[in-house]
């Protein structure tokens, strides 16, 4: 009898599929892994670069900015940069000691970069902020918005009344150097106290005697 030879390729076992699969994975494992080693190293290299230029030159006299685009402030003529510069960090303390040198590096080279916006508040460093905002003013020729807040320092959170509200607008006002503040805020003061309606109507008082 005549046997017939079989063509059907010899089946592998799921064993050795699953072995080589596995081998085939790890394989790109690897690959992935050696690529993250060199991204990771390369971002290291890019970080350190940048820690070794900072320390050695803070300046950005070197750098060409845009030139800083302007719009109205609502309800006024003033033509407000649409970068402003927060200045919680002058008053130190809670970001870190800054020096006076520090923070006027700081306010001139924002008002060099195009910014006439600043923002502030008395409880900011118990009003440092402030004071070296005043101070910086009266140093140069720059015209500067200012923005300031009232509510947290002293008053908060139940001592609001039109004589301690009038207190922390003429203490503002005396931090920087100025008739009348460009512009207050309400900081985080409850809801309840708003909901009365009696903080907004000493804060138009002081408007019409021109203190805002």
């Amino acid at each position: 009898m005549c046997k017939l030879k079989s063509h059907a390729k010899p089946q592998r076992s799921k064993e050795t599929k699953g072995t080589n699969q596995e081998s085939l994975a790890s394989f790109f494992f690897s690959l992935w892994l050696a690529a993250l080693r060199e991204f990771v190293g390369f971002i290291d290299m890019q970080f350190a670069q940048a820690s070794i230029k900072c320390e050695t030159d803070f300046s950005l006299s070197h750098v060409s900015f845009p030139v800083m685009n302007h719009r109205k402030f609502n309800h006024t003529d003033f033509s407000c940069a649409e970068i402003g510069l927060g200045c919680w960090q002058l008053g130190g303390g809670d970001w870190g000691e800054v020096s006076d040198e520090q923070a006027f590096d700081i306010l001139a080279q924002a008002v060099d970069l195009g910014v006439n916006f600043f923002d502030t508040a008395d409880v900011y460093g118990g009003g440092r902020s402030e004071t070296l905002i005043g101070r910086f003013l009266k140093s140069t020729p720059a015209e500067v918005f200012v923005a300031t807040k009232l509510g947290r320092l002293g008053i908060y959170p139940d001592k609001y009344t039109e004589a301690t509200v009038r207190a922390a607008t003429e203490e503002s006002l005396r931090r920087l150097q100025t008739e009348a503040l460009d512009l207050t805020q309400l900081h985080c003061i409850p809801t309840e106290v708003m909901r009365q309606g009696e903080v907004f109507d000493w804060l138009r008082t002081l408007k019409q005697e021109g203190k805002i």
